[in-house]
């Protein structure tokens, strides 16, 4: 279990194959409005990327709190090799602390760095 700076928590599998991330209702109408349908065309026809995959979003209403609670079930993508990839991308729906100074340079980056999409 662990906890983003958006406030969501995080939980994995014993195996850490698979994740589940906790949404707001908002964070959840975007996702599955505007980001799932051009996401899904695109896992079709590329179909040995390195996105996550997205296998579910679930509602889960609690007996006792009338505030429903968002999941997010992904494919946990940290375990492929970085050495495989060429530069690895943290991509958000938020635009909370999502800026690079711009004094970094494409040159000036390490490999190992994680980039923003912003």
């Amino acid at each position: 279990e662990s906890s983003g700076k958006s406030g969501s928590f995080f939980f994995f599998s014993n195996d850490r194959q698979f994740l589940l991330k906790t949404m707001t209702q908002e964070e959840k109408n975007f996702l599955v409005d505007k980001i799932l349908p051009p996401y899904h065309n695109y896992l079709i026809e590329n179909q040995d990327t390195y996105l996550a995959k997205i296998f579910g979003v679930f509602k889960v209403n609690q007996r006792y709190n009338s505030s429903p609670v968002y999941l997010m079930l992904a494919e946990n993508i940290h375990k492929i090799s970085k050495r495989m990839l060429a530069s690895i991308y943290d991509l958000k729906g938020s635009t909370y602390d999502r800026s690079v100074e711009k004094k970094m340079g494409a040159r000036n980056v390490k490999k190992s760095t994680v980039l923003k999409d912003l």
